[in-house]
Formats: structure tokens, sequence, C-alpha cells
């Protein structure tokens, strides 16, 4: 599974290395915000831990549609002797948040871990909670007793989201209902297409979810490389390609361009987007592509699209040769030119 690599923010690393002088303090509250992992707020101790605990829904304002990552410490024992202090990652992925947001968020523990040190999280295992119902003490004692399920694993959560959304993407049915929409931008760009007054789109992912038109042109023109086109090279997006076949006609094709350069949390942001842009498109649109290609270096998209609109000559010549068949050896010759070799004899 692709792990996100977010980068911890200075103000979250600074605050938990003064944590560990600052004995009275119980919990981090950290949230995913760009690129990096940042804080948001703390809370003190209270009477006990169990109570502490119970009542981290409510004081660090943990929402019902937002994911969060909790660094809390568990070690009043340790404390106590004046050891060293151990926390546990309580990672809040509520049902409700959107399928991208789980992703990142369960894919980005071990590197929080990592960038805090992991050798203060080592004594107790990540605990994850998806409802209100799960942020209480008596769970997570039941956990570790082996007296309740246990969190799901990275790669659990990961194929449970995808396996998900690809379910909602399938029985979506029109535009109001798939998980991203279309800006009226793209939507007349994409309905020009159709009619045959554009031969390219390029779209790309925009705030709240919505499909837009990367650019304003909407056409090759003389662009001697499809690359040459693109508003883009280094992120994501989506193209709508239509080429003129050797024997007439167009081909048009559905090309999902993604560079591996590209920040992860935006490969997974259009990873998600692909399936429901592609329903749009065969569904309410009316867009039937010839060929779907999957594309991460930009300077093969030329070739690529080339190769599907008129394979090469050479392929042709190569199939058609692999279909005859072939001659057996003959039996040598025993002539040269016209004369024929005489058998020699003593005599001769």
């Amino acid at each position: 599974m692709a792990r996100a690599y977010l980068a911890v923010d200075v103000e979250l690393a600074s605050a938990f290395l003064a944590a560990q002088e600052d004995k009275g303090l119980r919990w981090l509250k950290a949230k995913v915000k760009g690129e990096a992992v940042c804080l948001v707020s703390s809370g003190r101790m209270g009477a006990s831990i169990g109570a502490d605990f119970d009542a981290l829904q409510a004081d660090a304002s943990l929402a019902i549609d937002e994911p969060a990552f909790v660094l809390f410490s568990r070690d009043a024992e340790a404390l106590a002797a004046g050891a060293a202090r151990s926390w546990q990652l309580v990672c809040w992925v509520p049902d409700s948040a959107a399928p991208r947001l789980k992703m990142i968020y369960s894919s980005s523990r071990e590197d929080l871990k990592g960038s805090l040190g992991a050798g203060f999280f080592s004594s107790f295992k990540d605990y994850c909670a998806n409802d209100g119902g799960d942020m209480a003490w008596s769970h997570v004692t039941g956990a570790e007793a082996g007296g309740a399920p246990a969190p799901l694993t990275d790669k659990e959560l990961f194929l449970k989201e995808e396996q998900k959304l690809e379910k909602d993407t399938r029985s979506s049915v029109g535009m109001a209902s798939v998980p991203f929409r279309l800006a009226d931008d793209l939507e007349a760009a994409l309905r020009a297409f159709v009619a045959g007054e554009a031969d390219f789109v390029e779209a790309v992912v925009g705030d709240c979810e919505t499909l837009k038109l990367a650019a304003p042109h909407q056409t090759l023109g003389g662009a001697g490389d499809l690359k040459d086109a693109l508003s883009a090279l280094d992120a994501p997006r989506f193209l709508l390609v239509a080429k003129p076949k050797p024997g007439g006609g167009a081909a048009k094709l559905f090309v999902y361009y993604c560079p591996e350069s590209a920040p992860v949390k935006a490969k997974m942001t259009y990873s998600t987007a692909k399936a429901t842009f592609a329903d749009i498109l065969a569904g309410p649109l009316g867009v039937d592509p010839e060929k779907t290609l999957e594309v991460r270096d930009a300077g093969d998209l030329q070739a690529d699209v080339d190769a599907v609109v008129a394979p090469p000559a050479d392929d042709r010549a190569i199939k058609h040769a692999a279909n005859s068949k072939p001659k057996g050896p003959g039996r040598r010759s025993t002539t040269r030119g016209s004369a024929k070799l005489k058998k020699w004899t003593p005599e001769g």
C-alpha cells in the first residue's frame, strides 16, 4: 500500500519534545494539513487515566466526520518511578469521514511515530476508533486483554475503504450521486468533446471534491507532443484525447496521467476520483473512450497514444510474418550454374 510520508510540523515536534518534561500533560491532538501533520490542541492530566480517555472525544473536540491523531500518555506508573514517558497513538477515523482522508490517516501512522521517535510508542499498540462508542477506556483495556477485536491494520483499513469506495461508485447512476461533481466549465468542455467540437480536455480535482477544467484551451492545436498541451507536468490529471485514425474517423482515449514525483496525497485523491470520472463519462455524458491509458512519464504520453491510434507498421509486418507458413529446408544443390558436376575417377 502507498504510504503518505507526511512531514511532522515543527510546532508538533517541539510540543512533543517539551511533553517529555511536562509531566502534567496527558494528550496532544494533531491533524493532517496540506502535506504535514500539525498540532491542534493539548490536554492536561485529570483524576485518572481512564477518566481522561473517556472525556477525550469531548475535550479534544473529535468531530464525527473528520479524522485526527491523538498522542495519549499512558505512563502513570512510569512517571511515579521517574522513568521516560510512554505514549499510545490513538487514530480517530470516523465512519462518516471522506474515504480519501481515511486512507491518508491510516497510511501515515508509522511515519508519524517514526518522526517523533518510535521508541516512545513501543509499549502500546495503536488504538483505532471509528465512532463515539469506541472512545471508552473499557474498550481500550478490553482490546488489550483480548476481549474485543483488535484495531484494523493499515492495510486492512486501506482495503476496507477502497472496497467501500468502489462499491459506492459502481452503484452511482448520475452526477448527483457520485463523490465528486463536475464544475460547469468542465461539463461544457466535455459536451463539446462529445459533439466533436474539441479534441482535448484536461481535468483536475479542485476544492470541495470538484472536478474542473485545468486550463481554458480545448484543442491540441499545433502541439507536436501531447505533453506540450498540458498545463502542468508535475501533478496528476485526467485527459480526453481525440486523434484521427489513418483509415478515417477519430479514436477517443481517456488518459490518467499521474507522475511518480507527485505527492502521495494527490495520487490517492486522483485514484479515488478516477472511477467516478469514468462513470460520469460513460453515464450522463455518453463518452465511450476506445481505450483507457495510465501514464506515469510525460515523455511517454505521445507514444502511448500513437500506439493505440496507429500501431507502428513494423508491428503489423511482424504479425504478418508470424502468421506465414515457414518454408522447410530444401535439398542441397548438386549443381553449380548450369553445368553438372562429374564424378571423379582415376581414368578421368
